[in-house]
């Protein structure tokens, strides 16, 4: 590239290429007179896209809330109808069940649960490690 003449003209397009110059005709591109439209377009559609919403989509909330609630207060009326404490491994058995039928994001939020030898509870981290290797076979396959 000399300083009198300027780069090349596929260069100067961004099209870069290890046998140039390329012959570039940015006439001969019918595609390019739609550019300056989509961009404006996109930028007007693009704040309504990644604005978040208010509240998380109903459906996935009332799902959630059902699943664990009916882990934790299974795990309130048993152990009271047992007439036994609560334990920790049988609530921590129930969550686990929850978060593999909840889906990906929770098998991940147990997986880091696992992790957490000496801040949670030892039965939590022994029943949350069976999110790492021994997920159930609907979960392995995204159903």
């Amino acid at each position: 590239m000399s300083a009198t003449t300027g780069p090349p003209p596929d260069l100067a397009l961004g099209s870069f290429s290890d046998d140039g110059p390329w012959i570039v005709d940015p006439d001969a591109m019918p595609w390019r007179g739609a550019v300056p439209g989509l961009r404006r377009q996109i930028a007007t559609d693009l704040p309504d896209l990644v604005r978040p919403g208010r509240v998380p989509p109903g459906m996935r909330v009332v799902r959630t809330t059902a699943r664990l609630g009916r882990a934790l207060s299974g795990w309130a009326v048993g152990a009271r109808r047992r007439g036994r404490p609560e334990s920790i491994a049988d609530l921590s058995r129930r969550l686990r069940i929850a978060a593999e039928a909840l889906g990906p994001t929770y098998v991940k939020l147990g997986q880091i649960l696992s992790s957490g030898e000496g801040i949670s509870p030892p039965e939590s981290v022994t029943e949350f490690t069976r999110c790492r290797d021994q997920v159930s076979r609907l979960q392995r396959r995204g159903r």
